[in-house]
């Protein structure tokens, strides 16, 4: 977790759940947990309000994962944050863009560097 994240995250804890284990994070008013669908719909109009075209939380684990590959992690340590058994899930994640592909063959020495 993001350090700035835990701050935040915890005042969330302490003012809206009961501390208790097993008590959903996101909760409607009733205190009943969101379904699958209703944060579907939710992260939707979300994306909409802010001009983002098919806006959806499973797009959140390919951004997270594509904006950590673009910071340099290694792509083994994306396997981890994202649980994944098999680095070909990851893979699939991580959406590189060229100018990232371009960027780590101009990495390689060059022959006058030899």
């Amino acid at each position: 977790m993001h350090p700035s994240l835990k701050g935040v995250l915890f005042v969330w804890v302490v003012e809206r759940t009961d501390m208790q284990p097993g008590t959903c994070l996101l909760q409607q008013r009733s205190g009943r947990p969101y379904s699958r669908r209703m944060v579907e719909r939710m992260a939707r109009r979300w994306g909409q309000a802010a001009g983002v075209p098919d806006c959806a939380p499973h797009r959140w684990r390919h951004s997270f994962a594509t904006e950590l590959l673009r910071q340099g992690v290694d792509i083994r340590d994306i396997q981890k944050l994202l649980a994944h058994a098999d680095i070909k899930s990851t893979m699939l994640y991580t959406k590189v863009e060229d100018p990232l592909l371009r960027g780590a063959i101009l990495r390689l020495p060059t022959s006058e560097a030899r």
